[in-house]
């Protein structure tokens, strides 16, 4: 082997070591990295309890099974009205 390529070698080297090294010392140095935590994690409190409204999901859903049988039993009668009146 050539002497110049052997030193670019070891250049090439040292050049990989010192910058994994200057990595290693900012990832250790730095406690946040891409994200910053604008409002830490916090246990809720007892009082403030947040729960489904389960009678306004049973009527809204009652209400919109409603409307739509309603609506599909006008479109199918209508449907059905056309066809006989082309026959």
């Amino acid at each position: 082997m050539n002497s110049a390529s052997i030193s670019e070698r070891k250049n090439l080297i040292d050049n990989i070591q010192s910058s994994e090294n200057v990595i290693m010392r900012v990832a250790n140095e730095r406690d946040e990295f891409a994200l910053k935590v604008f409002d830490p994690a916090s246990v809720p409190d007892k009082d403030e309890k947040i729960w489904p409204k389960r009678k306004l999901i049973v009527l809204a859903g009652f209400i919109g099974g409603l409307f739509g049988s309603v609506m599909l039993a006008v479109v199918l009668g209508l449907m059905r009205r056309s066809n006989y009146k082309q026959v």
